[in-house]
């Protein structure tokens, strides 16, 4: 067969035979899939599912229903009885954020979360984060298996599945509340919360119900009375992404960190720089350099503020503030006549503070300065460190400070403690690691 004709011909022909070999293809490739799926589906459903009733602890109530004693179950353990509709909501919800926030969605195992899980340990090396759901957990926990196995994690998996085609959601969840290990011998979160703050689980508060959340997974480790460090510090991880993903709101967990009245609180503020900028939102350009006026007005736009005039000051904001113009003026002449009782009770120190405050210097304050020849080479910082250090004898207002650098730096007085809670003698301030800790420091 030759000419245009034959050319043609032969075309359709190689184009049939990749169609035919792309629906064999294809024909193979779901007919693997079929048999994967129906391979999965009968090794689901044939999963033995461990015992799914549980012994609970026997109580002995009060005639108004108040719990007086409660006794083990056969295994030594608390395992107190528990409805889900008795526990606090916000128990409930920091729990899904935490620690399956899919939970509703997947059918027993999350592919995002081991996907994730999986991609995290080949960048780093080593394993990051768990893939583990409610639901596998509570395999785990109802048949006491191993977490460090594929094995094990393989149970995990054809358990997890089985139960979520035998049980509901709320019933699984009922049963990883009866089960959860709250230390010790404690089982379940309503042992948990009676044993660690002597109520019940449907009055717990925010920081309360975030310990309980945090406890399961390494309760050992996280107990409050043998490790209170380790669990504060999990408890807040638990608020801070309970706050992040809206399981509770913004000051509800920030009433909570105020509860800790023994070290300070880390706040974590997910911020958009230049929010509302049309292009520049999240860039460096929000930061470096005027918005434009384009840009300006497209975020005005955005957050519902009038583009004319260009500089406003809504009423209610100046009366707001006119209102804190009154408020300072009334603190400022509480302050004045404290400071007047202060003056006449101690005057030789009131006229030191406000020598201090007007900036006055005594008389030979640079007596000692150090010189340095020209051409002397010198670190900028060591000299003013020597300076500071000259000075300080002279000048007991004067005050040094650093934030993780003092070695560097040489911003400290030497021979000086730093200042602490409960004791201000010291003259070394401690900031941190960020501008804002040093400024309000010194504000």
């Amino acid at each position: 067969m030759s000419g245009p004709d034959g050319g043609e011909a032969l075309a359709r022909a190689a184009r049939a035979g990749r169609a035919r070999r792309a629906a064999r293809g294809t024909l193979a490739v779901l007919t693997v899939a079929l048999a994967l799926a129906v391979g999965l589906d009968r090794w689901v459903a044939t999963t033995d599912l461990p015992p799914l009733a549980l012994d609970t602890s026997t109580l002995v109530l009060a005639s108004d229903g108040r719990l007086l004693r409660a006794f083990t179950v056969a295994d030594g353990r608390w395992r107190l009885a528990v409805d889900p509709a008795s526990v606090a909501p916000g128990y409930l919800a920091m729990l899904i954020a935490y620690e399956d926030r899919r939970f509703y969605a997947h059918h027993g195992v999350d592919p995002l979360a081991m996907a994730r899980a999986l991609f995290q340990a080949v960048v780093h090396g080593r394993r990051v984060s768990g893939a583990s759901t409610l639901t596998m957990q509570v395999a785990r926990l109802l048949e006491d298996g191993a977490t460090g196995t594929w094995a094990g994690k393989l149970r995990q998996v054809r358990v997890a599945l089985a139960l979520e085609r035998a049980l509901s959601k709320d019933e699984i969840l009922a049963l990883y509340l009866q089960r959860a290990p709250m230390g010790g011998n404690l089982e379940g979160v309503r042992a948990g919360s009676l044993a660690w703050f002597g109520r019940e689980p449907g009055r717990l508060t925010e920081a309360q119900a975030a310990l309980l959340v945090a406890l399961p997974q390494a309760p050992a480790l996280r107990s409050p009375d043998l490790h209170p460090e380790e669990a504060r510090a999990t408890r807040d991880r638990v608020l801070a992404r309970a706050a992040a993903v809206g399981a509770i709101d913004d000051e509800a967990a920030l009433a909570a960190t105020q509860a800790e009245t023994g070290r300070p609180s880390l706040i974590c503020v997910r911020s958009h720089i230049g929010y509302g900028a049309p292009t520049k939102q999240d860039s460096a350009d929000a930061h470096g350099a005027p918005l434009g006026e384009a840009e300006l007005d497209g975020a005005k736009v955005a957050l519902g503020w009038p583009t004319e005039p260009r500089f406003l000051i809504p009423d209610e904001a100046l009366a707001h503030m006119r209102a804190a113009v009154e408020t300072g003026r009334q603190a400022e002449a509480e302050w004045q006549a404290r400071f007047a009782a202060y003056a006449a009770a101690y005057p030789e120190l009131a006229a030191e503070f406000q020598g201090r405050m007007a900036g006055e210097l005594p008389e030979g304050w640079d007596a000692e300065l150090p010189t340095f020849a020209p051409g002397k080479q010198a670190a900028t910082r060591r000299a003013s460190g020597q300076a500071i250090n000259a000075l300080s004898p002279r000048l007991p207002a004067l005050i040094g400070g650093s934030a993780d650098l003092a070695s560097s730096t040489s911003t400290l007085v030497s021979g000086s403690s730093d200042v602490r809670k409960g004791d201000f003698s010291g003259r070394n301030l401690r900031f941190g690691v960020r501008e804002h800790a040093m400024g309000a420091m010194l504000n």
